[in-house]
């Protein structure tokens, strides 16, 4: 009888030892399942609007009811003020895309809420707040959809087009922002020291960075017909704009191998030049306040005025509402440029 209860006993005191054991582990996976959530959670970079992408209701919510394909067509309200939205389809290639995804891309398209890392010498990159992966798409738009070049706040129209998902923003375009001209090899590109600054509005936004050729003409070369030729003083020069060295591209081969920028790209330019002080010195007090930047069109030579300061340099600088190849220094014969 004794040896009854004591087996009992002992079965009971192992039951007990199991059911902690089990509840123990119980808890370890929660505790180890919480820890992994919350390092899934942690984002490679921060986002100031990803509430709108987080959010119950968000952004990747309406993806997924978007990715049903029970809809023709559907809105979304997006803040646009920090990072942007950009889609990624691998059958649009990688290389033609201009903003890259620094991880290999999945087959699917996918559509990331990106922080975008700008170089001006590679292409503009996407470091990934989060992505939605597409299942019943084949790509996003015939290429590459960014919100990059919009204001704070867009509308997104998803349009379903079979396999293709077509995404349409509604909003306010930014403008473009003024570049400012590269000095890196200067000693090269600009042996006379000629511009002092050149900052240009392009009517691009793909462009950010440029470079200038400037190349004064020889001090025989013939003044173009309407263009007074103040002896000693007026000189020609050429300006020509041209990208950034490529990735890779060294001095020597770049110097011959450049490529050019249209000088119709050219919305506005302020250019600054440094002028010879003695033979600025030289000039009577009406030429000094009508000089002129000359520069040639089509089909004429236009004038627009050179306001300058004298201190321990001369510097004059004019605001171009278009641009050239070809330029000039000397006074303004009409006194209206």
């Amino acid at each position: 009888m004794e040896s009854k209860k004591a087996d009992i006993n002992i079965s009971s005191e192992f039951l007990i030892d199991v059911i902690k054991g089990i509840l123990l582990l119980g808890a370890v996976i929660i505790m180890v399942t919480a820890i992994l959530s919350i390092l899934e959670e942690e984002k490679e970079v921060g986002c100031l609007n990803s509430n709108l992408w987080d959010n119950k209701r968000g952004l990747k919510d309406f993806l997924r009811d978007v990715d049903k394909k029970d809809f023709s067509e559907a809105e979304f309200f997006f803040d646009n003020d920090n990072c942007k939205i950009v889609s990624f389809s691998f059958v649009q290639g990688i290389e033609s895309s201009p903003i890259q995804y620094p991880n290999p891309l999945p087959k699917e398209p996918i559509l990331c809420l990106c922080n975008l890392e700008f170089s001006l010498l590679e292409s503009t990159k996407c470091i990934p707040y989060d992505c939605y992966k597409f299942k019943n798409y084949n790509e996003i738009n015939s290429e590459q959809f960014s919100t990059e070049d919009y204001k704070k706040y867009i509308i997104l129209r998803f349009i379903k087009d079979e396999n293709t998902l077509r995404i349409e923003p509604i909003g306010a375009e930014k403008e473009p922002e003024p570049v400012y001209y590269k000095r890196e090899i200067e000693s090269k590109t600009d042996p006379n020291n000629l511009i002092h600054s050149l900052n240009i509005l392009f009517r691009t936004r793909e462009i950010t960075s440029f470079m200038s050729f400037v190349k004064i003409k020889d001090a025989g070369f013939i003044i173009p017909k309407g263009i007074p030729n103040v002896e000693g003083f007026t000189f020609l020069f050429d300006i020509n704009l041209a990208m950034p060295p490529l990735q890779g591209q060294t001095e020597e081969d770049y110097l011959t191998n450049h490529q050019k920028i249209n000088p119709a790209l050219v919305k506005q330019a302020l250019v600054v030049l440094p002028l010879d002080k003695n033979k600025f010195t030289n000039l009577n007090e009406e030429q000094k306040t009508t000089l002129a930047l000359y520069y040639k069109t089509q089909n004429e030579w236009k004038a627009e005025r050179l306001e300058c300061v004298e201190e321990e340099v001369v510097l004059c600088q004019s605001v171009l509402n278009e641009f050239s190849e070809n330029f000039a220094v000397s006074i303004n014969s009409t006194k209206n440029g």
